[in-house]
């Protein structure tokens, strides 16, 4: 099995300068546009820390694919063998806003699968790693510990970890089918993720159709190495070799809790996205 300890030492780096950088901008004034088709804000610093990232994952790993979330898309990552997935800053929204719940995130695929992620939250200074074998651990302050899920629910209900940003009908009905339940709202996806890890919630759901790759492709690789799955509403694996986007929502939890939460969630997945029946 391949050792990751290189891939984690090179992004250990590369996150914590990009982190250091994207927290010089918070809170203070910012150059802030809005993307076509309503995709949300982009600030200068979000620029500035994906050309940070790509020029050290590029030194570092020449032959790989990169697919960043502010640079053009060359279209290489769909046939790559391997292909690391950027998001400068997860959660802009927050950020932009001066809310402390964004992240860094770096994610890498091999052959279409999520192997190694990291996310960094840098105004907590949580360091969230994960690589397919070998675990997955939280450093902070210099202290490590290890991650690993527990089946949920943990409380007296299930605590689901949704959008702080983009609630509705549809979410609030997924949540209904899971009563007992209480819903979290965070920023980011990095930092939902990061809350299943660390046993402070016991799923993520979300319908959006507008989830990106490199949304899930960091936390997805730290869940899987913690003990959990990320799949779409219909259960079924994520894709991270023809579309841009997920189509239809998500559901992270442990690997344990997924067929009952499928069984509950299915059903009411085929009502929202008619069209995949």
């Amino acid at each position: 099995m391949h050792s990751y300890q290189h891939e984690r030492e090179v992004v250990t780096e590369i996150i914590r300068a990009a982190g250091a950088l994207a927290q010089q901008g918070f809170g203070g004034p910012l150059e802030v546009e809005h993307k076509a088709n309503d995709e949300g804000p982009v600030s200068n610093y979000d620029k500035a820390c994906d050309a940070l990232i790509r020029q050290g994952l590029h030194k570092a790993f020449p032959d790989d694919a990169l697919l960043t979330e502010e640079s053009d898309d060359d279209g290489l990552w769909q046939s790559a063998a391997r292909v690391w997935i950027v998001d400068p800053i997860d959660g802009t929204q927050e950020y932009v806003t001066a809310v402390p719940q964004y992240a860094v995130m770096i994610g890498l695929c091999v052959e279409g699968e999520p192997v190694f992620g990291a996310v960094y939250a840098p105004a907590s200074d949580e360091l969230f790693i994960g690589a397919e074998g070998e675990g997955a651990v939280l450093i902070q302050r210099d202290q490590q510990r290890a991650l690993s899920l527990k089946p949920g629910p943990t409380a007296q209900a299930w605590r689901i970890a949704v959008s702080r940003s983009h609630a509705s009908p549809e979410l609030e009905k997924l949540c209904a089918a899971l009563a007992p339940a209480r819903s979290v709202p965070l920023g980011s996806v990095g930092l939902k993720i990061a809350s299943i890890c660390k046993g402070q919630t016991d799923l993520y759901l979300a319908t959006t159709t507008r989830i990106k790759l490199w949304d899930t492709c960091g936390p997805q690789a730290i869940l899987q190495a913690a003990g959990g799955v990320m799949v779409d509403l219909f259960g079924q694996p994520l894709d991270y070799r023809s579309a841009i986007n997920h189509p239809r929502g998500l559901l992270a939890c442990a690997a344990q809790d997924l067929p009952q939460l499928s069984a509950k969630i299915r059903p009411l997945a085929r009502e929202l996205y008619a069209e995949a029946q």
